[in-house]
């Protein structure tokens, strides 16, 4: 049976420009594939709860379950289903992090790490009121997942979106509409370091053929049939949209995509390269961009204002990212920049999330074939202006100039 516990200090890194802390969160330790479903279990998400169910260990299965939210609000990035690809870990060594030795840990979710073999089946999900996101995976790939048979009705715009899914299921399911709005189901390519703070976002078009290195990764063919839209007059099958080999529109001013991507060597890479011989890679340009990020974004989110006022917008007082980022940046800044101490750890194994995520995307750059950046439209020479500094102040830590 699956094990629900509550974890009260969980740090999650949040999809677009945001990290919640979270203060009380359903977190379920998964069971292997041969456990029996959960029949007749309920989730009611009261107060500030976020996530109801983090999925994180392969061959989990999540059946019968029933999520209900009834508040109203609009904060974002809150999950009833929640799948996180779990840490790979090299048991053969260990990492001397600080005075500390800790698993040496080669990649998680943020960098492309694979769950595997999980079933969410015949579960119903109810947020009327609010943007609950249904059946979501954001950052990692994604499995044989098989989503079969469940009831997802939400306010918000995600019954099921799962960015990087390479294989599995998806049938049955019904999407109940709220306000007449019609329901999707989404899937995207997968991307690395998520986006913590303004730094662009890394998607994955396409897999290399890496011969023995691993067996080759591709988004294959999803089985499909008899999703359903209710509530919905005149509309009764739900559509797929199926976008894994294309940068989302709605994340294409501030991303870019790879082609051809060596997954297994980048691991490799990510896993080995220790900060010091990462501050001196590249003739130190990279650590030098690392560094201009983490300086431009302290000041920016500490006063609020911005460096270039015509590109990105200002930070009100209460914002997200004066509150929960700020102090992550600031620490990485300190552990990073302003000291060696942690130059013998790998980048796999620093502590500092920014640092990780943003060292991630710079290193795939280098994995990958770029394309080239998809062409801006606006009716308004203006508005292209705008958009084009938009991008330039987001992707100028990641990309170099003549990618612009």
């Amino acid at each position: 049976m699956p094990i629900f516990t509550l974890d009260e200090n969980s740090p999650y890194a949040a999809e677009t420009f945001s990290i919640y802390l979270l203060t009380v969160c359903l977190l379920l330790v998964a069971a292997l594939a041969s456990a029996e479903c959960n029949a007749g279990a309920a989730i009611e998400l009261m107060g500030n709860q976020t996530d109801a169910v983090r999925v994180c260990r392969d061959g989990a299965s999540i059946c019968n379950l029933a999520i209900r939210d009834r508040r109203f609000y609009k904060a974002a990035h809150r999950d009833a289903i929640q799948l996180i690809p779990p840490r790979t870990i090299d048991k053969s060594r260990r990492s001397q992090v600080g005075q500390q030795e800790q698993d040496w840990v080669t990649g998680d979710q943020m960098t492309g790490t694979i769950l595997e073999n999980v079933t969410v089946e015949d579960c119903v999900i109810r947020s009327r009121h609010s943007p609950l996101q249904g059946i979501f995976g954001g950052d990692g790939l994604f499995a044989n997942l098989r989503l079969r048979g469940n009831l997802i009705q939400t306010a918000g715009d995600h019954s099921i979106t799962l960015n990087g899914l390479l294989d599995g299921e998806i049938s049955g399911n019904i999407l109940q509409a709220v306000n007449g709005k019609t329901p999707l189901i989404r899937l995207y390519p997968a991307r690395i370091g998520g986006n913590l703070a303004e730094e662009g976002m890394a998607y994955i078009l396409d897999f290399a053929d890496e011969g023995n290195r691993g067996v080759k990764l591709q988004y294959g063919q999803i089985i499909t049939g008899n999703n359903r839209l209710s509530d919905m007059p005149g509309k009764q099958a739900a559509e797929i949209i199926d976008n894994r080999s294309s940068v989302p529109d709605t994340h294409r001013l501030i991303s870019f995509g790879l082609k051809r991507f060596r997954y297994y060597a980048f691991m490799d890479r990510f896993s080995n390269l220790t900060f010091g011989e990462y501050r001196r890679q590249n003739g130190g340009r990279d650590f030098a961009r690392l560094k201009a990020w983490l300086e431009d974004r302290v000041a920016e989110y500490g006063s609020g204002k911005r460096m270039m006022p015509d590109a990105l917008p200002a930070i009100p007082p209460g914002d997200e990212r004066r509150t929960h980022i700020l102090p992550l940046l600031r620490s990485a800044l300190a552990n990073a920049v302003n000291s060696h101490a942690l130059d013998q750890v790998s980048l796999s194994n620093f502590p500092e999330t920014p640092v990780r995520a943003f060292t991630a995307k710079q290193l795939a750059v280098h994995f990958g074939q770029l394309q080239p950046l998809d062409k801006l439209e606006a009716t308004e020479k203006t508005r292209l202006q705008q958009m084009e500094r938009t991008r330039r102040a987001t992707l100028k830590y990641l990309l170099p100039d003549g990618n612009f």
